[in-house]
């Protein structure tokens, strides 16, 4: 998608979270939780490029799911991987309002679970720097 489709789609997910957030009983940690898998993985990507000292401005494929692709996944097959993960987290969103049980709770399971998936794409298919300063 690029960085232009991927902020438009994350700018439009943001006001429809906040606009459901305010007008009818969808509470923002839900649109957090359905959108995890992708900022939790970009904000890994970037936190990791800036500590390996890379140019952030500079064009990459480190995220996690290009890694997958460049290892031999398909396409679709990454995006059903996707998939199956946000419809995981929409379970826990559902039996987290049937049971009572706190947002903020349900959140930190799914960044556990966001933690658990980044730690098998780095063992599966390792983060390179490209950028690493010799001294």
């Amino acid at each position: 998608m690029g960085d232009i489709g991927s902020t438009q789609l994350g700018y439009i997910t943001f006001i429809l979270g906040i606009f459901y957030n305010n007008n009818m009983d969808f509470n923002i940690f839900g649109w957090l939780i359905l959108s995890s898998l992708f900022w939790f993985d970009a904000t890994i990507t970037l936190y990791r490029r800036w500590r390996n000292n890379e140019r952030l401005s500079q064009a990459h494929k480190k995220h996690g799911y290009q890694r997958i692709v460049q290892h031999g996944y398909s396409h679709k097959k990454t995006v059903l991987i996707s998939i199956v993960v946000n419809v995981v987290f929409i379970a826990l969103i559902l039996l987290s309002e049937k049971f009572k049980v706190s947002y903020i709770i349900t959140f930190m399971t799914c960044i556990v679970i966001n933690s658990i998936l980044i730690r098998k794409i780095d063992s599966l298919f390792p983060f390179k720097s490209s950028n690493i300063p010799q001294f």
